[in-house]
């Protein structure tokens, strides 16, 4: 398991006696302990190359394309995250296919299932709520010798539109089976005849071309953050105590720099043909890679769109008042879009948020708060999974009143 240690993060209070008159605050902020582990019981892959999906991008006919492909090893649990826009001048299935390259039968339990519409462009959240809230334990479906099922599918995605999805779904037999994910005219039979259309550079021209973004499979689908300690007092009162910017990473926690990079890798198949050849982008770093030399300024690595961020701890406040401690969410400019599910203290119910011009547009969204009595040490527990389509990055505050 990897480990990423962020440093202590510590606010000084003015020294005794450096206003004449006024008392030294009681206590000062620090928080300690923050150290993010990818847990990689679940893997997660992330598909968002081409976003704007052309009718060249189909496989609605012989000879036409997966848009993603790949291997799904037995016993290891996956989790789907998807996002495009639909340019391809028809309304369009989205289905994740799943092959049985063996003369034998196996089988795969769909585990959760959470869906948008093109018709609620920027609700990024939603998906992942219905997925966090569904209830089903899962359905097994058996594979016939060397078929080939679309095992989940998204119908009806309208052009000109926005759609993701998510799921969550295991390998319950015993080999390994190719995994595709394809668009198709709705109303059709897709080809089950397709290659892997490798990862896309071309640009639309547009202001929805977006084409450069990731796909691929990253080797924890969660990060954990685990007993962190936050100490409060006085002096606090009215302050961000961590006011941390990202590039749409929610767990990016540092101070006075903007993170271009994620918490978890992600390897990508860039070659058309060729799905198992993949290059590792790692958190930290952006990509590159780009055939056209014209166009070499690659945007950075965006986030980690679907990756479950768990932080949980504990408060101190040691100041001689009662308060809040507050978990803020906010845009970084008045254009930023982002959609998230969450949940708190570890409530079975997840919620869903979207701030931003094409939603609820605030500029910021408490997304709870942790009553501190003064002189106590009080838990707290917070999941997020940032959802897709976002357009530009946040803060993250931690702010006390």
């Amino acid at each position: 398991m990897m480990k990423y240690k962020l440093a202590k993060l510590l606010l000084l209070p003015l020294a005794a006696g450096a206003l004449a008159g006024v008392a030294a605050p009681a206590h000062a902020a620090t928080i300690s302990n923050l150290t993010f582990t990818q847990d990689t019981t679940e893997r997660l892959f992330y598909v968002n190359n081409p976003e704007v999906l052309l009718a060249s991008d189909l496989a609605t006919a012989a000879g036409g394309k997966n848009i993603l492909q790949a291997n799904l090893n037995p016993g290891i649990k996956y989790r789907f995250m998807w996002e495009h826009m639909n340019k391809t001048g028809s309304k369009i299935d989205y289905a994740i296919q799943v092959v049985n390259p063996m003369s034998t039968t196996q089988t795969v339990q769909i585990l959760h299932t959470g869906f948008s519409s093109s018709s609620a462009q920027y609700n990024g959240g939603l998906p992942i709520a219905n997925m966090m809230n569904s209830t089903t334990t899962g359905s097994t479906i058996t594979l016939a010798p060397f078929e080939k099922r679309n095992i989940i599918v998204q119908p009806g995605l309208l052009y000109g539109g926005f759609f993701s999805g998510v799921a969550e779904l295991k390998i319950t037999s015993a080999n390994t089976l190719t995994m595709r994910a394809i668009a198709y005219v709705s109303g059709t039979t897709p080809s089950t005849n397709n290659t892997y259309e490798g990862w896309i550079s071309a640009y639309t021209g547009d202001q929805f071309g977006a084409h450069r973004t990731y796909k691929g499979i990253m080797p924890a689908a969660n990060v954990k953050a685990q007993s962190v300690a936050i100490s409060i007092g006085d002096a606090d009162v009215g302050k961000a105590i961590i006011d941390y910017q990202t590039n749409d990473v929610p767990g990016r926690l540092q101070t006075g720099q903007t993170y271009r990079g994620d918490m978890v890798p992600i390897n990508m198949a860039l070659n058309a043909g060729d799905p198992n050849t993949t290059v590792v982008v790692n958190p930290s770093s952006a990509f590159t890679y780009d055939p056209d030399p014209a166009t070499k300024n690659m945007p950075p690595n965006l986030g980690n769109y679907g990756v479950k961020y768990v932080y949980s701890g504990s408060i101190y406040n040691g100041g001689t008042a009662d308060r809040y401690v507050d978990f803020v969410v906010r845009r970084n400019n008045l254009n930023a879009n982002m959609s998230f599910g969450y949940r708190f203290m570890s409530n079975t119910t997840w919620n869903h948020a979207h701030i931003g011009p094409n939603g609820n547009n605030v500029p910021e969204l408490t997304m709870f708060s942790v009553f501190a009595p003064k002189g106590q040490t009080v838990g707290f527990s917070y999941d997020y999974i940032l959802g897709a389509p976002a357009i530009g990055g946040q803060h993250n505050i931690i702010r006390v009143r």
